[in-house]
């Protein structure tokens, strides 16, 4: 058994065989620490120890008092337990354990003769037993163990915790050669770095980092690893760079063209140099930027356009090294955004937009005239007012701060209002019923405007007026009559496009709710009968009725029937009067509205039987008046204007030219009417009727001359 060195173990040194428990490789590693006396208190204190000795000739003396017991297999590879817990054997260099050095923890004890762990120690512990330790320990926690059987087993230092063990500091001269080599305890198979300055590479196998360094004088953080059975170890090495002693800086910082933008902050250049330099400089910058000579910074805000070549140089005690790189400072910019103004109507432009960092702190008018009744505000670039003409302008405005100006163009447009409409949103008709002769016409109205948004024309930009509706596309007047029942949405516009920006005003919908007419009995509700002669009426109604009904009829009606003529359904009332009389009957006329409910007109047909012929005293015949020629004449033949309902028709021959019965009620009223054309007496026959037939009389009219 032999220490780290290779040195065979002398006698006396400390021998212990236990457990850690139930604990991990992971945890047992852990009290391996860089300090000994922690790692001695870290073994001591969480190893239970089930037996020590010392090493005498090779052999291992247990102490007397002491019984060691083994659970006994002998398959190959097994490992050595007590209980369940694992059986560890700890050796330090030296016979107390407080003065140790050197420690080695093993796993696993083999009987040499057969190479088979055989986990047993001699049942008469005043004897030595010689036995070897097997090398399956802690994921080789130390050392370079052998194979088992040849009883070369080495300790380590109590101290060597596993990790990288060279230095983490080093430094490196730019430009010259460099070398370092990363170790690490515990047999480490390969090497690798992270972050190496420019010039530097890294040997894998030997975990040398060699070349020479290019890069940047500085502090390099460096990451160092070290990988081994154990896996991967890794820590920081710092590598200063230094500039070689004495040398003229070159300039090291780029050279590339730079760009900035008058008005706007520039982002700062750093001038960069070899050899340590104390001082920089720059020459050939436009106004607004300047060089810090101490740090190399070169900073400002450009108040000039052009391209400037920039001569840098970087200064030590042993001289100066220059470079140059072109700076092209460009003029920034100004935009707006179009503004269309409505006349009459307050509103602002939006605010411009400069180029980034470049804030205006004044505004003016370079070119164009800003429409009536607008301004332009110096402060913020905007444009705001009410406008009082129309107009189309594109102005040119120029934005100034500190000397640096941008002009930006905008087109600025005033327009006419386009018309609103207001009127009703919905607008009732009647099927088959003219809007003149119902509801009225619909006339489109607009919002008052003091911008000159009278519509010129009227259109439809959705939808469809109702059948039979026409739009009257100059005065806005919806007429007509409508044929269909329903319920009919419109989109209308009103359309000022003859004045600037006119064109259709936003879309009206307007709502056309049709209905169907509900019947209207249009038969006469007079009607004469004469005793024992067949009566006949037919009832008819407009607005397409359905059905009929007929109430209070007389006795001597034999017959109501509802038929169908030409596609229009009446309704037909029979019979024969046996006696004279008036009769009122209520009939009505039905049919179903759009929305299916039921729709009547009741009316009261009032008939009169007659049983006699009519006679000049039975109806008060009287004598007309005296006429005038050219003078309106009127005359009742019965003295008095009488009722429409009386029952008697009144025809005449041998009138006055000029003078008539002017209607089929004027017949039944005996009124005669006109303007006499002719002077003279005239007999005029008068024939008077009823249902049972006629009579005449002679009447004498005269008819005076012009005076």
């Amino acid at each position: 058994m032999q220490d780290a060195g290779g040195t065979a173990l002398a006698d006396g040194v400390l021998v212990r065989v236990g457990t850690f428990g139930v604990q991990t490789d992971t945890t047992i590693r852990s009290y391996f620490t860089a300090d000994a006396a922690t790692t001695r208190t870290n073994l001591e204190g969480n190893f239970s120890v089930f037996g020590s000795g010392t090493l005498t000739g090779g052999q291992i003396f247990f102490d007397p008092t002491e019984t060691v017991e083994l659970n006994y297999d002998t398959t190959p590879g097994a490992q050595a337990t007590y209980g369940d817990k694992d059986i560890y054997v700890m050796i330090f260099n030296n016979a107390v354990a407080g003065s140790a050095t050197q420690v080695g923890l093993f796993r696993g004890i083999v009987d040499p003769s057969s190479g088979q762990r055989v986990y047993r120690f001699a049942s008469d512990n005043s004897q030595g037993s010689d036995l070897e330790f097997s090398p399956v320990f802690i994921e080789t926690m130390f050392g370079n163990f052998q194979t088992p059987g040849d009883g070369t087993y080495q300790l380590g230092a109590l101290n060597q915790a596993y990790g990288i063990t060279s230095a983490l500091t080093a430094t490196a001269t730019r430009n010259n050669a460099f070398s370092y080599a990363i170790t690490a305890n515990n047999g480490p198979t390969s090497y690798s770095t992270t972050a190496l300055p420019a010039g530097l590479n890294v040997s894998a196998a030997t975990g040398v980092i060699s070349g020479t360094p290019t890069a940047a004088a500085g502090d390099y953080p460096i990451t160092i690893r070290a990988t081994g059975a154990s896996g991967t170890v890794q820590t920081t090495l710092t590598l200063t760079l230094q500039n070689p002693a004495g040398g003229v800086p070159s300039i090291t910082s780029s050279t590339a063209a730079q760009t900035a933008t008058a008005g706007v902050v520039f982002p700062s250049y750093t001038i960069t140099g070899s050899d340590s330099p104390t001082s920089y400089g720059a020459s050939g910058l436009p106004a607004g930027i300047s060089v810090d000579t101490n740090s190399g910074v070169i900073s400002g805000t450009a108040t000039q356009t052009g391209t400037f070549t920039v001569t840098i140089t970087a200064t030590n005690g042993s001289g100066s090294g220059s470079s140059q790189f072109n700076l092209t400072v460009v003029a920034p910019t100004l935009s707006f955004s179009n503004k269309a103004f409505t006349l009459q109507t307050a509103d602002t432009t939006a605010a411009p937009t400069p180029t980034t960092g470049f804030v205006p702190t004044s505004y003016t008018l370079q070119s164009g005239t800003v429409p009536a009744g607008l301004t332009l505000d110096a402060g913020t670039g905007r444009i705001s007012g009410t406008p009082t003409q129309t107009a189309i302008a594109t102005l040119t405005i120029r934005g100034t701060r500190a000397g640096v100006t941008a002009d930006g163009t905008i087109t600025v447009t005033v327009n006419t209002a386009l018309a609103t409409i207001n009127s009703a949103s919905t607008f009732s008709a009647t099927k088959g019923t003219s809007l003149a002769a119902g509801s009225g016409n619909y006339q489109i109205t607009t919002v008052p405007s003091a911008s000159l948004a009278t519509p010129t024309s009227f259109v439809i930009v959705s939808g469809t007026l109702a059948p039979g509706l026409t739009l009257n596309t100059s005065s806005g007047v919806i007429s007509g009559t409508p044929n269909t029942e329903g319920v009919f949405t419109v989109g209308l516009s009103a359309n000022n496009g003859g004045a600037q920006g006119g064109g259709n005003g936003p879309t009206f919908n307007l709502t056309i709710t049709v209905e169907i007419a509900a019947p209207a009995i249009d038969s006469s509700l007079i009607a004469f009968a004469g005793t024992y002669t067949p009566f006949t009426y037919v009832l008819t109604a407009a607005n397409s009725p359905t059905s009929y009904s007929v109430e209070n009829r007389p006795a001597w009606v034999s017959s109501v029937t509802t038929f169908t003529d030409s596609g229009v359904i009446k309704t037909r009332i029979s019979g024969q009067p046996t006696a004279a009389g008036r009769h009122e009957l209520t009939v009505s006329a039905f049919n179903t509205g759009r929305t299916g409910g039921a729709q009547r007109d009741t009316e009261t047909l009032v008939i009169t039987v007659y049983d006699s012929k009519p006679s000049a005293s039975s109806v008060g015949i009287t004598p007309p008046g005296t006429g005038q020629v050219g003078v309106p004449f009127s005359t009742y033949l019965t003295g008095a204007a009488r009722d429409v309902n009386d029952p008697v028709y009144f025809n005449a021959t041998g009138l006055p030219s000029g003078l008539t019965f002017g209607s089929a009620a004027a017949r039944q009223q005996g009124l005669i009417t006109g303007t006499p054309t002719k002077g003279g007496i005239y007999p005029v026959k008068v024939y008077m009727q009823n249902p049972k037939g006629y009579t005449t009389t002679t009447l004498t009219i005269t008819i005076l001359p012009l005076p």
